[in-house]
């Protein structure tokens, strides 16, 4: 996260199911596409699953699974986007129906 502040960036906002992230920067914003999480067609969406979320992050945190294990296990847990604020440093993982779970770093 210092890294990317440093870089000029004040927040991102990764879309689970497209694989897309936008960078707010000091230069204006841009987005990155990476894999989707989703085969292309419609998908159901998981249902909320608060326990599921922190566990997720305390798997990632310990350093217990990679980046795509981490989506996908936010994916099965409900969480349809994630917002990361560099300058409050807290992110917040959003469901389809307007849950959220909010962890400050």
């Amino acid at each position: 996260a210092e890294v990317l502040r440093q870089a000029g960036v004040s927040r991102y906002h990764p879309s689970i199911p497209s694989g897309t992230t936008l960078y707010v920067t000091d230069a204006g914003p841009v987005l990155m596409q990476d894999d989707p999480v989703v085969a292309p067609g419609m998908t159901d969406v998981a249902s909320w699953n608060r326990d599921a979320v922190v566990t997720a992050l305390r798997t990632d945190q310990s350093g217990n699974s990679s980046y795509p294990q981490f989506v996908r296990s936010c994916w099965a847990a409900g969480v349809v986007h994630y917002d990361v604020d560099l300058q409050s440093r807290t992110c917040t993982y959003a469901g389809a129906g307007g849950e959220c779970y909010v962890e400050s770093y």
